[in-house]
């Protein structure tokens, strides 16, 4: 995997929703090359986010679920991102505020 913050390295930062579709893909294409699981994949996805998207999605059930399902994670990522358009995106706030811690 590439190291978080280098220029060619997965990035969202959340102020760009349309956006989250390709990062979650790189996410996918660059862990499956780096044969890691679907827990170390949402684990990247989540490093490799802004602090405040970070903070917002290790919130999810599906940030710890066990075993960790990958495709839940995206799926409720994603429609998070949907409810959200237009507002402050995927922030640590607006999630907590939206889902609550582990709802």
């Amino acid at each position: 995997m590439l190291l978080r913050g280098t220029q060619n390295a997965p990035k969202f930062n959340g102020m760009t929703p349309a956006l989250l579709l390709h990062f979650l893909e790189d996410v996918d294409l660059f862990g499956t090359g780096a044969v890691i699981n679907n827990a170390a994949k949402i684990s990247t996805a989540i490093k490799y986010a802004d602090l405040e998207e970070a903070k917002g999605w290790e919130l999810l059930n599906e940030a710890t679920a066990n075993p960790a399902d990958w495709d839940a994670f995206i799926t409720t990522v994603k429609k998070i991102a949907k409810e959200l358009t237009g507002t402050a995106a995927l922030t640590f706030n607006t999630l907590s505020k939206n889902i609550g811690p582990n709802q």
